[in-house]
């Protein structure tokens, strides 16, 4: 077996005694892609290896490069299997499949579909760009497969025209996702002096954000590659690099190229390169409904300022820029408040060397972390907080596409709450609690998902239905649904209604719970029932709900972690790349702890359990 080199496996080396190693695909800084072979069958193998971290021992073994590290490492790993199992779980042809993920030789492999077709940049190379119908059919199933990965909270972050292959039957398919690559030392790594081409970035597709360990990262990063795909299909050039942009340097708008093009397509396509974050589109529904004008317009301005980005946070305040960056590398003018009128310098945070498209070496001294992190002042324009239940009763039920209606969403209003819960008695996982604040309104449904919701997704997807659908008659609470299917079903009911649904964050949960109780108390609870009981049956909370203490267990979108402290104040979920728990509501009755009470309501799940006790509620923001 021949070794290429200290950080990879030997060429014909078997992996699991299944998987022939045949060559180096890429050097990256999380990983190493290898090309191989499941009895003749052309598969892609991904080993976790980040090249500061780890050394090569035997030519197979991998192991921390020193003591110094083994955390490092180790929290890696953890983060490559688990989004690796994530993606296994995905189904959607317009994302390469996953089929294996393993720990083995001291480290992680993710075995997936090689994709048979030619590269989108092979194409380019061919033609000098796309027609706008061309450019539609490539566009709309890249979005809806990314639109699957953003909504189980995976960023692809690596999406450019080597990262799309164009199958033989014309098909678009993503690959090569940047499995745990902000986990390892962050984008920065692009320019470390490691041998081979490790470099994360490529030059003209990634967002500013992307060039700064501290830059914030949400769907609007891979919103800013995508666009930047679409701007080289449709201009035939390569969009300039982000820190050469904001260095003053020009980008022709594509409106400005594109004669005889989509006009709304081309100004979309800008919108979606906007170098501020919260300038540009902050979720896929709200670009793909700015590039295809296809959604309702009323949603459009409001939600890209406010939508919650399934699990990424709220969106930053959209407007003009804070930033006004000047045409020299060193005068960057900074809106400032009277109260602060040192901040610029106090932010010089960060440089950019090494301008790839360009082959020079740049210096640049960024005065607004902002631009990177996408901050918004968070007093400015907040309703005044209140949660004593003078809430307005406003209900709705949004009309689906295939005919009938979603489920009864239940309006509520901007507030505070304590989450969790406070004083001597409380005990982990509910203590310590944070004090949470709601800026703008949103509403929950008023019952779980029921069978009723729940049948034209499973009839239009392809899914079975879970076993006691037939059972429990059209009321009753959905249940034997993964913490998948219910994320799968919020992104169906976005498509079917034009409004961006979502699995509720946990604080959402509970404000809604809650009903206006802003103390330490949960709301009042029911008796424990035998089994699950249709929705709606008994009294409904002071702002309408029912059935949140006392029928099923509720998925809400939160990785599972014991210190509510680390819960965002803004209510949105708190996640972290490749969580491998999800939390669970838990209502009084629970098929495996029948006799369970108000005690330990909040319990970490396998997002991928399904069992007759759990079902689920959506959500959505209020323009």
């Amino acid at each position: 077996m021949a070794t290429i080199n200290s950080h990879t496996l030997p060429t014909g080396y078997r992996l699991l005694d299944a998987y022939e190693i045949r060559t180096v695909l890429q050097l990256g800084v999380a990983s190493v892609r290898y090309a191989a072979t499941a009895d003749d069958v052309p598969v892609v193998v991904e080993e976790y290896f980040p090249a500061r971290l780890a050394k090569r021992r035997d030519g197979v073994e991998v192991a921390p490069e020193s003591d110094r590290v083994v955390d490092e490492f180790a929290a890696g790993l953890s983060a490559f299997l688990a989004t690796s199992r994530t993606l296994a779980g995905l189904r959607d042809d317009s994302i390469a499949a996953m089929h294996h993920w393993v720990d083995a030789n001291g480290t992680g492999y993710a075995v997936s579909e090689a994709v048979p077709g030619e590269a989108l940049s092979v194409r380019l190379e061919r033609q000098s760009g796309l027609t706008d119908s061309e450019l539609r059919d490539l566009i709309h199933p890249l979005m809806r497969g990314l639109g699957t990965a953003h909504a189980v909270g995976i960023l692809h972050r690596q999406v450019n025209p080597e990262a799309i292959v164009i199958r033989p039957d014309g098909t678009p398919v993503l690959r090569n996702f940047g499995i745990g690559t902000k986990v390892v030392g962050g984008a920065r790594q692009a320019f470390d002096a490691h041998a081979g081409n490790l470099a994360e970035i490529a030059p003209g597709y990634a967002a500013l954000e992307q060039y700064s360990p501290s830059g914030r990262e949400g769907p609007w990063t891979d919103i800013y590659a995508l666009g930047a795909v679409m701007y080289r299909c449709a201009t035939g050039t390569t969009p300039a690099d982000a820190p050469f942009r904001a260095a003053g340097g020009d980008l022709t708008p594509a409106a400005h190229v594109g004669d005889g093009r989509d006009g709304d397509m081309l100004a979309a396509i800008d919108a979606g390169m906007a170098l501020h974050i919260a300038s540009r589109p902050q979720s896929l529904p709200v670009w793909r409904a700015m590039l295809f004008r296809d959604a309702p317009q009323t949603t459009l301005a409001s939600r890209a300022a406010r939508t919650s980005a399934r699990g990424f946070g709220r969106a930053a305040s959209v407007g003009p820029s804070p930033i006004a960056v000047s045409r020299q590398v060193t005068r960057v003018a900074v809106r400032q408040g009277p109260e602060d009128a040192t901040a610029g310098r106090r932010a010089l945070r960060w440089v950019v060397p090494a301008l790839a498209a360009t082959g020079m070496i740049a210096v640049i001294t960024w005065v607004d972390t902002g631009i990177l992190r996408g901050n918004a002042d968070v007093s400015a324009g907040m309703p005044p907080p209140h949660g004593d239940g003078s809430v307005r009763r406003n209900e709705l039920a949004d009309a689906l596409r295939a005919g009938g209606t979603g489920p009864t969403m239940v309006m509520l209003p901007a507030g505070r709450m304590r989450l969790g819960c406070f004083g001597a008695d409380c005990t982990s996982p509910d203590a310590p609690g944070r004090q949470v604040i709601f800026k703008g309104a949103f509403a929950v449904s008023k019952y779980e998902v029921t069978d009723n919701d729940y049948a034209p997704f499973a009839v239009a997807t392809g899914r079975p239905s879970p076993p006691d659908v037939a059972e429990g008659g059209a009321r009753r609470p959905v249940v034997n649904v993964s913490w998948y299917d219910a994320v799968a079903y919020a992104a169906w009911l976005s498509e079917q209604t034009g409004r961006e649904y979502r699995v509720p964050s946990e604080a959402e949960w509970e404000y809604a719970a809650r009903a206006g109780d802003v103390g330490g108390d949960r709301a009042d609870f029911a008796a424990p029932s035998a089994a699950v009981a249709p929705a709606g049956v008994g009294a409904a909370n002071a702002w309408g709900f029912h059935g949140m203490f006392d029928n099923v267990s509720e998925w809400v979108f939160d990785c599972a972690g014991t210190d509510r402290t680390l819960a965002p104040e803004d209510g949105t979920a708190w996640v972290q790349e490749g969580c491998e728990s999800r939390v669970r509501r838990r209502g009084l009755w629970d098929a495996s702890v029948p006799e369970a009470g108000p005690a330990g309501l909040r319990i970490p799940g396998d997002p991928e359990r399904r069992a007759p006790d759990t079902g689920f509620r959506v959500a959505f923001l209020v323009d």
